[in-house]
């Protein structure tokens, strides 16, 4: 049994999406470069689009990096300062217990927000389908329409991202408690991390499979998960790729006019094309993977279909050559000759 037949393919679909690659006759980097650049307003309309589901979200990032900056400036110095000013003998304790206990919180309360933020990818695929196929097709109605068709896979997505969010906070805030061994906050943070890059990697398969199929969600989760395993090095290239943009505004710049030039920089990106790049990514590199398992499986029915059919005439040309068998001679009654006829 070939890789392809382990899949469970939406056959009608898949074909449409065969055709549509064929009249392409592009590579993946090509292709990605001619979406951002020739179709740059859909592109950036569909940011847009998503960027109204995943506000929310954005809000509340925002409010949480405020108030972490309150609390590292604050909480270090409640251990007493000046003559009579009383002293917590925890202080440093009480810092990464709220700062800790802020964090877990803010993700507990996130994970609403990257369901719904998700929600707006589903339009966001939806919308990268055809755009990534040339076709010229009226944005908002597209978004709105792949929304309504294939939000439910979104949301459990976005609930599993959120959870492997939570999971990273609680590994990486570990590190500020020293009664806890370095190798084990090495080994919690490495198995965290595993498990957060698989989760991306699964969610890649499952939203485009979510805007292309017709399948169950258990039928889309198997698909992925072969798929995870079976390219892993390029799964994970393209997974990081995708969330450039958004990594990008997340990494610290620093302080200066350099690091301010960067955060306006990534601001500008991140406005511009974060969903709409993540999009187009992962729609390309996963109608790849698909369109080449149909491609496979096509093939291997076509040359079985050719050899049964080698076979069947083989036989046809065996049975006309050979000799047709004798007829038995029927037998007669003996007739002694020396006994006349009767009258």
């Amino acid at each position: 049994m070939t890789f392809s037949d382990k899949l469970i393919l939406d056959e009608p679909n898949l074909k449409i999406l065969s055709e549509n690659r064929k009249e392409i006759d592009v590579g993946g980097f090509k292709l990605f470069k001619n979406v951002i650049t020739k179709k740059f307003w859909a592109t950036v309309k569909v940011n847009w689009l998503s960027l109204v589901f995943a506000l929310p979200l954005i809000v509340w990032i925002f409010f949480w990096q405020m108030r972490t900056i309150q609390l590292n400036i604050t909480l270090p110095y409640s251990s007493g300062i000046g003559v009579f000013y009383p002293s917590v003998p925890n202080a440093s304790h009480v810092s990464v217990a709220a700062r800790w206990s802020l964090a877990l919180q803010t993700a507990l309360i996130m994970i609403p927000m990257v369901a719904l933020a998700c929600v707006g990818l589903a339009g966001a695929f939806n919308v990268m389908k055809y755009v990534v196929w040339g076709m010229d097709i009226k944005i908002i109605k597209t978004f709105f329409k792949g929304v309504k068709n294939s939000f439910l896979p979104f949301i459990w997505m976005g609930v599993i991202l959120a959870l492997c969010f939570l999971m990273m906070t609680s590994f990486v805030f570990i590190f500020d408690y020293h009664s806890i061994s370095v190798a084990v906050k090495v080994i919690m943070l490495i198995i965290g991390s595993i498990i957060s890059l698989f989760a991306i990697i699964m969610t890649m398969f499952m939203f485009s499979q979510a805007s292309m199929f017709n399948l169950s969600m258990l039928d889309m989760l198997k698909n992925s998960a072969r798929l995870s395993f079976k390219f892993i090095l390029q799964n994970i290239f393209v997974s990081i790729a995708g969330t450039l943009v958004i990594v990008l505004l997340l990494i610290p710049s620093g302080a200066g006019f350099f690091g301010m030039l960067l955060t306006m920089m990534g601001f500008i990106l991140f406005f511009m094309f974060a969903f709409s790049w993540l999009a187009a990514a992962y729609t390309i590199y996963t109608q790849f993977i698909f369109d080449a398992a149909y491609s496979a499986k096509k093939k291997a029915e076509d040359k079985k279909g050719e050899a049964y059919y080698d076979r069947d005439e083989h036989e046809q040309d065996a049975i006309k050559t050979q000799a047709k068998p004798k007829k038995k001679k029927q037998q007669q009654a003996y007739i002694n000759p020396k006994k006349g006829k009767k009258k």
